[in-house]
């Protein structure tokens, strides 16, 4: 799920990295991020980026997880970051349903 919804969000145009963090977190909150949620966000996709960055094998691996193939258009840097931030954000208390 969330390396679909990284390439979904990475294949959305006219976009920046901003926006694109406000349109994730709205998609799975049904609200916009406050400043300081959104300022998390954008720090962790830096640090998912610089992980990666020397990382390709590490990134392609992360990847390939997943029954749907992936779209090899995409950086695999920048597609594991953002899948990474995904993961993150489909995995916060307020996103799960607990029964």
């Amino acid at each position: 799920a969330a390396r679909g919804m990284a390439e979904r969000l990475l294949l959305t145009e006219g976009l920046d990295e901003t926006s694109r963090l406000e349109l994730a977190y709205q998609w799975v909150t049904a609200r916009q991020p406050q400043a300081a949620v959104l300022e998390v966000l954008l720090d962790q996709l830096g640090v998912q980026r610089e992980h990666y960055q020397d990382r390709t094998d590490a990134a392609n691996e992360l990847l390939a997880h997943g029954d749907s193939p992936r779209n090899e258009s995409l950086d695999p840097v920048e597609h594991a970051a953002w899948m990474v931030v995904c993961s993150l954000l489909l995995n916060l208390d307020e996103t799960l349903t607990r029964g």
